[in-house]
Parts: C-alpha cells; structure tokens; sequence
C-alpha cells in the first residue's frame, strides 16, 4: 500500500530546512533579549530557565515536524518570521544608541558640505576629500561653498562667487589691503543682508570681496567668533552658536 504523501513528506528537505531557520531564529531572539535585559538574565538559575524554555520550544517544534499534519509548514514558517521580527526589534532595541550615531554619521558623510544639525545648539559639517572642511552657506540667499579657515580674519568671498551671486562687483571700491600669501591684496567690504549657515542666521553680516580670483571663498573668524564654541574632532567640524541664534 503506498505511503500518503503530504505536502510535508513530498518536500523533506525544503521542511527541515524551514525547522533548522525556525530554531535559528529562536537563538536569535533568545539571544537579542538577553543583550536588551541583562538584568532578567543575572544568575545561572535564570540562564537554566532560558535554556530550559528555548529547548521546550524547540521540542515542540519537532514534534509539529514530525507530525506531518498539513498545516504545520505554515504555521511554523509564520512562528518564523514573527521570531525573526521580534529579536530585530529587540536588537534595534539594544543597539538603538549606536543606530542613531551610524545615522548621524551618514548624514553628516551625505551633506555635500551643508551643516547637519545633529542636536540642539550642534551643527556638523564634514571634512572633504581634499583635507579641507567645507561649508555650503547662503549669501542673501544664495548658496555658496566656502573653505574654513581659521587663519582669515575675514570671511572672504572670491570674485566669482560674488558675480554669480549677484553682487555689483564692478562698483565696489577695493580699498582694503590683506597680507595674502601672494602678497598683498585688496577687497572690498560688503554687507550682506542675511548670511546663514544652516539654521544659524546673521543680519548685516560683514563680508570683503577679494578683488584677485580665488580658489575658493573662506568662511574666516569674522563668522566663527560669533559662535559660542567651534572645535575639530575628527572629520568633523562641530560648530555651536550662542541661544538664540540657531
């Protein structure tokens, strides 16, 4: 008399295969709440508990193999996936601290040189490729990339930057004379309306206009010592404004 053969039976393998993610999965979530509640698991008594009820669980799952009947695939494929959620779920838990510093990170790393608020008061721009810091900042509205560079006294604007910004560079009066590693330089000093680095935020800021080209314009103290602190760590430039002004 031939065997009956069950949906079970017709796929033995695609079955245990199915028993063996069930019980890895329950190792891992056994594993990921132990590491969210150290607490609960502090003594070996509590850790025989755990291994007591993991090896229940797993003996149960055998017998539903064994047993064959035709919806125990599915009920243990569903047991499965709802294991698997709930020990993501406690290992997002667990590492929540981390996630949220490896995001912060990728912001930061994705910015393009446009400051990242990352906390209250704390604003980050990244170093670039090229070893330099680089901050997108807004002239009147107008995005501008500037390098730092705390060795300017002012916040320079290159000629380019101005005219495409919209800037009458051909009126201004180029009166003020800079000691430049090429010598000595002349700018002119312009005011812009609103000058804006991420959310902190300057009316009438002072800005010189260099008359020679530039490689690029400088973000100089005259920006940086309005802020309440600015400091290096790592590749990043971590910048905080005074309360109120961001």
């Amino acid at each position: 008399m031939a065997q009956e053969q069950g949906p079970w039976n017709d796929r033995p393998r695609a079955g245990l295969t199915l028993w063996l993610c069930f019980c890895a999965a329950l190792a891992g979530l056994v594993f990921a709440l132990a590491r969210a509640f150290p607490e609960a698991v502090a003594d070996r008594h509590d850790w025989f508990s755990v291994a007591y009820t993991t090896g229940f669980a797993v003996v149960l799952a055998a017998g539903a193999f064994r047993a064959g009947r035709r919806l125990r695939p599915l009920h243990l494929r569903y047991a499965t996936i709802w294991i698997g959620i709930v020990a993501l779920l406690a290992i997002g838990y667990t590492y929540q601290d981390d996630l949220k510093e490896a995001g912060r990170r990728l912001r930061v790393a994705a910015s393009g040189g446009d400051p990242v608020a990352l906390a209250d008061r704390e604003i980050v721009a990244p170093r670039g490729p090229d070893g330099h810091f680089w901050v997108v900042c807004r002239v009147n509205g107008q995005r501008v990339r500037f390098i730092v560079d705390t060795g300017a006294s002012d916040t320079v604007l290159s000629p380019e930057d101005a005219t495409r910004i919209g800037i009458p560079v051909g009126s201004l009066t180029f009166d003020r004379e800079a000691m430049t590693a090429n010598g000595l330089g002349y700018g002119a000093v312009f005011s812009a309306d609103r000058f804006e680095v991420g959310p902190i935020a300057f009316s009438n800021f002072p800005i010189v206009v260099n008359r020679a080209p530039m490689g690029a314009s400088l973000l100089g103290m005259t920006f940086l010592k309005r802020l309440e602190s600015f400091h290096f760590e790592g590749d990043r430039l971590i910048l905080r404004p005074h309360a109120g002004a961001a």
